[in-house]
């Protein structure tokens, strides 16, 4: 999934939260997401937004729907602690969006000496 730098010009500011999140599917199926809009839904500017997208600490996945899910697929940005998450149908619709914190992961294993 990439997540375009390019920020559209609008009648709201980047930071505003009812900016409505864009999501692009290109011939080769590679979902794209507008910087704008995501900034928005982690409640960021832009320009501090695309500064840790530039550092590596915005991250993406897809995750394709099996079974009866057939057809959609589950978009997860992560920010720091913050996640953002969409169900899409396959042309990019959004059926569902949610945001919330992401769980914590454990980077150290116990060992015994």
């Amino acid at each position: 999934m990439n997540i375009k730098e390019l920020c559209r010009k609008s009648e709201r500011s980047g930071d505003d939260p009812l900016r409505p999140v864009v999501i692009e599917r290109d011939a080769n199926g590679e979902f794209t997401i507008e910087a704008d809009g995501l900034a928005a839904c982690f409640k960021r500017p832009v320009e501090e937004f695309r500064n840790l997208m530039t550092r590596g600490q915005v991250v993406s996945t897809v995750e394709a729907g099996q079974g009866d899910d057939a057809g959609r697929f589950r978009l997860t940005v992560r920010c720091g602690n913050q996640m953002w998450q969409a169900i899409v149908s396959v042309d990019g619709g959004i059926i569902s969006q949610s945001t919330g914190f992401a769980p914590a992961t454990s980077h150290s294993a116990k060992s015994e000496v």
